[in-house]
């Protein structure tokens, strides 16, 4: 913003601006161009932007909600097939000796590169306080 005052002051020299502030000449054009047009806002920069949950519509809503339970569904069937891989039951509590994390080690290998499923989600399944890895 400053970039642009100080041109649009300086009766558009783009040069007094490039050799102030050191920018490109089509940078500094592009700005002013927008400036002018559209005003400060053309001016911010809104990539990656989510819009509010209120300003969805309800297909948008709709796609968000899938997205949301398919990364779900894909935690739990990963969480799942880790339990299954070293051999316990997903409702009872254990406490990690040194073998059983070996156990858990070479589970997230194996899954890692049988499923591809991520190797810090498939430790974080493990870390995660709602899952029965350590005695009560």
């Amino acid at each position: 913003m400053e970039i642009v005052q100080f041109t649009i002051v300086n009766d558009l020299d783009y040069q007094k601006a490039i050799d102030k502030y050191g920018v490109s000449y089509p940078q500094v054009y592009a700005w002013v161009r927008k400036y002018t047009a559209r005003g400060q806002e053309a001016l911010q920069d809104h990539r990656g932007r989510k819009k509010p949950l209120e300003e969805l519509d309800e297909q948008e809503r709709l796609k968000l909600r899938i997205k949301g339970l398919e990364a779900r569904n894909e935690y739990l069937e990963m969480e799942n097939a880790l339990a299954k891989k070293v051999g316990r039951d997903p409702a009872k509590k254990y406490t990690l000796t040194l073998a059983r994390h070996v156990d858990i080690y070479q589970a997230i290998q194996e899954l890692h590169a049988e499923k591809g499923y991520a190797i810090t989600k498939l430790v974080s399944s493990q870390e995660s306080p709602d899952l029965p890895t350590t005695s009560g």
